[in-house]
C-alpha cells in the first residue's frame, strides 16, 4: 500500500496513514471495532 500525499508535514503523513489502516482494516473485517 502506497499512496503519494505531496509536500506536508509528518502529522499529516500520519494522520493519512491512519485513515488508510482503518479502511483497510474495514475492507477486511466491516464488523470490527478498532479502539
Amino acid at each position: 500500500m502506497g499512496a503519494s500525499i505531496g509536500v506536508a508535514s509528518n502529522n499529516v503523513a500520519e494522520y493519512q496513514g491512519l485513515i488508510a489502516g482503518l479502511k483497510a482494516g474495514n475492507e477486511i473485517d466491516p464488523t470490527a471495532t478498532f479502539w
